[in-house]
């Protein structure tokens, strides 16, 4: 199995919350699914008149609704790493 993408949504409190998971092809791929649901309970559910930009996307979500978000790179070995949600890739 080729490197795929885990989008992690967790949504409340406590020990138990209930969560979304998807599975994306490509980094990029997972980061639209981000936005997606964003968009659907920043613009949909709370009312703004358009999501904010990427780098404060997470930020917002926390303050409507505790949500908690998490993207890991997995590879064909088992092993998964975070990636931060939007990061500017570095330079070499």
């Amino acid at each position: 199995m080729p490197k795929h993408y885990v989008l992690l949504i967790e949504h409340g409190d406590g020990d138990l919350k209930p969560h979304d998971v998807s599975v994306h092809g490509s980094l990029a791929e997972a980061e639209q699914g981000l936005r997606d649901y964003a968009h659907i309970l920043l613009v949909e559910g709370v009312g703004l008149c358009r999501l904010p930009t990427d780098e404060s996307l997470i930020e917002h979500l926390m303050a409507a609704g505790d949500v908690d978000v998490r993207i890991f790179e997995c590879s064909a070995d088992g092993d998964n790493v975070y990636v931060e949600p939007f990061a500017t890739p570095k330079a070499a």
